[in-house]
């Protein structure tokens, strides 16, 4: 039957109670002519209706589709359930191969009664779907449990690092326009952009460090960042690939010192993902001998990051920046003038407080990240820890 089909007929249509009403008015002796008329049904389909009741079979009206249907209720939900645990999985199907057999009118009416829905999966890499688990959540809560237990950290002495890329070309937002038309364009900056790492520093109060601009360059030059109004206090750095290196960590770690008077005694805790530049032997002596108790989040897992209110404020300043200055190319050299007036809408103390609530650091909630369905099903089972944590 095809997917638009309008009826032209009530015909299969009448309630089951009348239609019991009117067979059984036929089984006390009236004719189904008569009864037909009288409760306003099909002759015929009286007629069929009182001979399958009088062989004995299916009591009751069923619709002509339900009884041509392809699978038996059970068997259908067997379906529904294997397709949705496929897509837990990450291997979900897409349209073509589910009703690559069966035709689409099928598949328009499973998709119907089992509330299934076409999305764009996101891109998922086998290292996040296998990380992501209660054995390694527990560990990282764990220690850091008993790095607040040891140190007696406050709010104030919890920290957290995380970097993010700010390009020349701003991501284009949705705009409104008339309806059909065919394309819709925006204006940026240039089509291919430069990108310049950002290196955040937070901490539980909703305070930040100031931020470290890492460009694509092979010599630094101070005014990449001091010629343009970039954020209070900022610091810069050049590496050959435009994201951190052992050395520029290092540098930052320098300038956390300096901001946050951390010393052995007194002490801070500063939680970075695994990357191997945050851990190397120059980062771990240097965060020894100031106080400084490093503790590695397990790969692919949440930080309490701000980057997403952060990137939606940074592209309205581009978009902004590009209004007020007609003709001209963002350059890098504008970017931390950007990042500065995003910091200033996005990186505010409710936001970064609710970013520690959010995965559980501050206030502590081990609990944070229940074990869902999908772990319990693919049975994930981590016997070595992914988190480390350097103490005295």
């Amino acid at each position: 039957m095809p997917p638009n089909y309008k009826r032209k007929t009530n015909r299969g249509q009448t309630p089951k109670d009348i239609m019991e009403r009117a067979a059984n008015a036929v089984a006390g002796g009236q004719s189904i002519r008569s009864t037909a008329r009288e409760f306003g049904i099909d002759r015929m389909t009286l007629k069929r209706y009182t001979e399958r009741q009088d062989e004995d079979r299916q009591l009751g009206y069923t619709p002509m589709a339900l009884c041509h249907k392809v699978f038996t209720p059970n068997m259908e939900t067997d379906l529904a359930n294997h397709v949705k645990h496929l897509a837990d999985m990450f291997h979900g199907l897409s349209m073509n191969r589910c009703d690559k057999k069966a035709g689409l009118d099928w598949w328009l009416g499973f998709k119907k009664r089992q509330n299934f829905a076409i999305r764009s999966p996101e891109a998922t890499s086998l290292g996040r779907a296998v990380a992501f688990n209660r054995p390694v959540v527990d560990e990282f809560f764990n220690n850091l449990k008993a790095v607040m237990d040891k140190y007696k950290c406050s709010p104030r002495d919890i920290y957290n690092t995380d970097e993010t890329g700010c390009t020349t070309v701003q991501n284009a937002g949705s705009v409104v326009t008339e309806k059909g038309k065919k394309q819709v364009g925006a204006i940026t900056s240039a089509e291919r952009g430069e990108l310049v790492t950002v290196a955040y520093i937070v901490n539980a109060i909703g305070s930040i460090v100031p931020p470290l601009f890492i460009f694509l360059r092979v010599h630094y030059k101070e005014h990449s960042i001091r010629g343009g109004g970039g954020a209070t206090e900022c610091i810069g750095a050049a590496t050959r690939s435009d994201w951190m290196n052992e050395d520029t960590f290092v540098e930052y770690l320098n300038d956390v010192v300096k901001h946050t008077k951390c010393s052995p005694e007194n002490k801070i805790l500063l939680i970075l993902d695994n990357n191997d530049t945050h851990i190397s032997l120059r980062a771990v002596d240097l965060a020894r001998s100031h106080g400084m108790v490093l503790l590695t989040i397990p790969p692919h897992t949440p930080h309490c990051s701000v980057y997403g209110p952060f990137k939606t404020a940074y592209n309205r300043a581009m978009d902004a920046w590009l209004r007020s200055d007609p003709g001209k190319t963002v350059t890098i050299y504008e970017i931390p003038t950007l990042v500065n007036q995003a910091q200033m809408i996005a990186l505010t103390p409710l936001n970064i407080t609710a970013g520690f609530r959010a995965t559980g650091i501050y206030p502590y909630n081990s609990d944070k990240f229940t074990e869902t369905e999908r772990e319990r099903e693919m049975g994930f089972n981590v016997h070595s820890t992914q988190t480390r944590s350097f103490r005295d």
